[in-house]
């Protein structure tokens, strides 16, 4: 959602949701029933309003989550699981493929 633009309290409430609970097992469905949306309705909404589909912002906000935590020193396989991934090889290869690095190359570029 770009900065100035009306936006859906949905499609606010589903981010809100995301940003929330980013360190659960949450799936589009769950999160729908949670916020009392047909899950179809609110997929659609969300690429409507952010560009993006459920998958791909949940992915970005657990990355941010990440990096952060990696700022503040934890471990890359620490820092993976604080920020939702239960599986550190899966987690090792999103943020590679998101962030065109490694989580530990990220963290020693932020030592220097």
């Amino acid at each position: 959602m770009k900065e100035g633009e009306k936006k859906n309290p949905l499609a606010v409430q589903a981010m809100g949701y995301m940003k929330k609970h980013y360190r659960e097992n949450i799936s589009l469905t769950s999160m729908a029933e949670e916020l009392s949306a047909n899950p179809s309705y609110l997929s659609r909404l969300l690429k409507k309003e952010t560009g993006r589909n459920f998958t791909d912002i949940l992915t970005g906000v657990r990355i941010t989550a990440a990096k952060k935590f990696l700022d503040e020193g934890y471990r890359v396989a620490e820092a993976g699981e604080m920020a939702g991934y239960s599986d550190y090889v899966y987690f090792y290869q999103v943020f590679k493929r998101q962030e065109g690095i490694s989580p530990s190359d990220y963290k020693k570029g932020k030592k220097n």
